[in-house]
């Protein structure tokens, strides 16, 4: 993965000496000294002196250490299998060393028990592989592994330690293992931005899932990526798009937004338009109609109430309707107050029972050789029952409307030319 051949080197290295020899996938990593040794000058080493602490602890606060890193390219992870390397010395120099590791270049663990007992010839000592596929933390990683190679007990600070051998082209610290392209599980979590959406489509770079009963969709075993773009659909709701990194496991959060419809309401006498009146929805604020009698309410779908109310006609109250996912238009034809007016009714019509059920008798008496159109309207204007009579004498109609509404409705009677109007109550 990363090693370092010191065959070449004269004078005194300096520190952050790069790897000669970078694997595929990596980054190259570097081998420094700690702040309590000295560079030294060793042919064909990488060397240092000052290594005089008595024991592991005291090397650990007087930083006396060689540090090297071994780091992944992006998109990539490490498993590490082990660690060689060779080792120069002089007489008077550190008898004992330790490895240890770090995944945040602050925290430091031993791998292992201290070495001792090493020799020295012109060549170096080439130390025994230490194995590192039992410890977990240095599997499957994806950032920066910091090793640090303590060093004490030297009889004197003069003495030199180095990485290296005398006139062999060889790697002389060498870190093994494997690499893998990193693949993710990403999760989304859809809602109303309280409660969890059911059959939502998530698109996720041209990968489609749809959300469970909790508002769940996860796509396993994603390959490493930067902005991976996304989008969210639902019927009755604005889409959401984003992008996401793929480079660990995550949750991404989505709140979505009903989408508002026009519910537009056009107020009339019969064909003419009615400017002034005032339209009260359930839960909203009251419109006033237009010039043309329209007035436009933006809504999310659900249930409502409106009433109408006109100076001079007979207003409508409490009418339900249900907005679903698309626009919704409303016509309300009023009816003139004048129409309840005894100067407008005919004495000789007789209506009753009233208030009734529905089931009511309309008797027009003395009319002879004449027709005579009977109408009931509903408060919206809309005719709900018509029928037209030729009469020789008295008429006597029952009418059965019990099907209707409970409410209040009106009777229109025309009869040659002239109307005359009755207000009707089902109950």
């Amino acid at each position: 993965m990363n090693a370092w051949n010191t065959n070449g080197l004269s004078g005194i290295t300096q520190d952050g000496w790069p790897a000669t020899t970078t694997a595929p996938n990596m980054r190259t990593g570097e081998l420094s000294r700690g702040q309590g040794i000295t560079a030294s000058s060793l042919a064909n080493g990488f060397s240092a002196s000052g290594w005089h602490t008595d024991n592991l602890e005291a090397a650990k606060t007087g930083n006396d250490y060689f540090q090297f890193f071994v780091s992944p390219a992006a998109g990539y992870k490490i498993s590490l299998s082990e660690i060689h390397f060779r080792t120069r010395r002089t007489t008077a120099v550190p008898t004992n060393l330790q490895l240890t590791y770090s995944l945040d270049g602050i925290v430091f663990t031993n791998i292992g028990t201290p070495i001792t007992g090493y020799t020295n010839t012109d060549e170096g000592f080439s130390h025994p592989a230490i194995d590192l596929t039992a410890v977990s933390q240095l599997q499957n990683y994806t950032e920066t592994i910091t090793f640090r190679l303590y060093g004490w007990g030297a009889s004197s600070a003069a003495g030199t330690f180095a990485f290296g051998r005398s006139g062999a082209d060889y790697n002389d610290l060498t870190i093994s293992g494997t690499t893998a392209r990193i693949r993710v599980n990403i999760a989304f979590n859809v809602t109303d931005g309280t409660n969890p959406l059911a059959g939502a489509l998530v698109n996720l770079n041209g990968v489609e899932r749809t959300t469970n009963t909790l508002g769940n969709a996860t796509f396993s075993d994603v390959e490493y990526a930067l902005n991976l773009p996304y989008t969210v659909t639902l019927a009755g709701y604005h889409a959401v798009s984003g992008n996401v990194n793929a480079t660990s496991d995550r949750t991404v959060d989505i709140a979505m937004n009903l989408i508002r419809h026009n519910v537009t309401f056009t107020v009339t006498h019969g064909i003419n338009p009615v400017q002034g009146a005032t339209i009260t929805v359930s839960g909203q604020s009251p419109l006033t109609t237009n010039a043309a009698g329209i007035a436009v309410f933006n809504l999310l779908p659900g249930a409502y109430t409106y009433s109408v109310a006109a100076t001079g006609f007979t207003g409508v109250t409490n009418i339900g309707f249900t907005l679903v996912n698309a626009n919704l238009a409303i016509q309300v034809n009023l009816i003139n107050v004048n129409i309840d007016l005894p100067n407008n009714r005919d004495e000789r019509i007789i209506v009753y029972p009233n208030p009734s059920s529905g089931l009511f008798t309309v008797e027009i008496p003395g009319t002879n050789n004449k027709r005579v159109a009977v109408e009931i309207l509903d408060i919206t204007g809309k005719i709900v029952y018509r029928n037209d009579f030729s009469v020789n004498g008295i008429l006597k109609e029952t009418i059965d409307l019990q099907h209707l509404n409970k409410g209040m409705y009106f009777l229109r009677i025309r009869e040659e030319g002239r109307t005359f109007n009755f207000k009707l109550i089902f109950r």
